[in-house]
């Protein structure tokens, strides 16, 4: 064997062995969202698989979309998942409930929530919905809780029947098979079903809420922080990373939204402008006591249960 070939097999050993020891030093995490169907909760978990925004920061990060909140934040307390986008109301919810969450970012990003009913629907006012079948993906998830929110906003909290679908496809079906009369969910998982003309929109949540408000964030398992602080920050900066790229890098955003959640081309042009997500993720935090009080006041929470303001977040991984 000459030198040269002896200094060639031992360089690319070396790289072998190096590259086998940058994969062996990728941390594993499992990343959670609440809806399957709906590209502004996924997109960002997608986008950093595929720029490489996580392995940047030495993660190797697994996509685990749910059907609803409450499977996915059963999932993030057992452990098999450790971080998970969703919304602020889902996770009160589920503290107040003893679950070991914290908010760790705010996307500072937000989509439409609505009551639908089928186009030819008789119900056209929110006194229209007494004696309702109200369908919600799950119940004690955050389109329950936005129902309660607004049917008792009208006063008609004892007048209607809450059913827990078990998904947006499940719900929507019933919608149109009239087991329903009427389902609360938002715009991005609705517009596909929408853009055919099977439903349309009936009520709107926001125009019940306070103008601050709180919508998406980033959340994580409380032991996270403490004992991976590390893995939180890389997750939290590969996330914004991410939500940058998906806005610039508009073909792929639109693609993705064809491939993965069923839009039309036609759909996802339309839906593309409301995507938004934040450059940086400080908490708003006045969004989040509002949340926090409304879901006290109408009563979804026990006010005994639900923790102080300050233990429901953290800002130390954000600028």
């Amino acid at each position: 064997m000459t030198r040269k070939l002896y200094v060639s097999i031992v360089l690319v050993l070396s790289l072998g062995l190096l590259a086998t020891s940058l994969s062996l030093a990728q941390e594993k995490l499992t990343f959670g969202n609440t809806v399957r169907e709906n590209p502004l909760y996924n997109l960002p978990v997608l986008a950093g698989q595929h720029f490489g925004f996580f392995k940047e920061q030495g993660l190797e990060v697994k996509w685990a979309p749910f059907k609803g909140g409450s499977a996915m934040h059963r999932a993030l307390a057992a452990g098999a998942v450790q971080v998970a986008i969703t919304t602020a109301p889902s996770i009160i919810r589920s503290v107040s409930r003893g679950l070991p969450e914290i908010i760790v970012a705010d996307l500072k990003s937000g989509q439409g929530f609505y009551f639908w009913v089928r186009s030819d629907s008789r119900l056209k006012k929110p006194k229209d919905l007494k004696g309702a079948r109200i369908g919600v993906t799950r119940l004690g998830g955050t389109a329950h809780a936005y129902a309660q929110l607004l049917i008792r906003a009208v006063g008609l909290e004892k007048n209607v029947t809450y059913v827990g679908a078990g998904g947006v496809k499940e719900a929507v079906g019933g919608l149109r098979a009239g087991t329903l009369d009427a389902i609360v969910q938002s715009d991005f998982s609705t517009a596909p079903v929408k853009a055919k003309g099977y439903v349309r929109e009936l009520l709107n949540i926001w125009d019940y809420t306070p103008k601050e408000w709180l919508q998406l964030v980033l959340i994580a398992h409380t032991d996270m922080p403490k004992q991976k602080p590390k893995s939180v920050k890389g997750v939290v900066t590969a996330i914004f990373k991410a939500g940058q790229a998906i806005i610039k890098e508009k073909e792929w955003t639109l693609a993705t939204m064809e491939s993965t959640f069923g839009y039309s081309k036609n759909l996802a042009r339309t839906m593309y402008p409301k995507l938004r997500y934040g450059s940086e993720g400080k908490i708003n935090v006045a969004g989040l006591r509002n949340v926090r009080q409304f879901l006290i006041d109408f009563k979804l929470v026990k006010k005994g249960k639900v923790p102080p303001l300050k233990s429901l977040y953290t800002n130390r991984f954000v600028q």
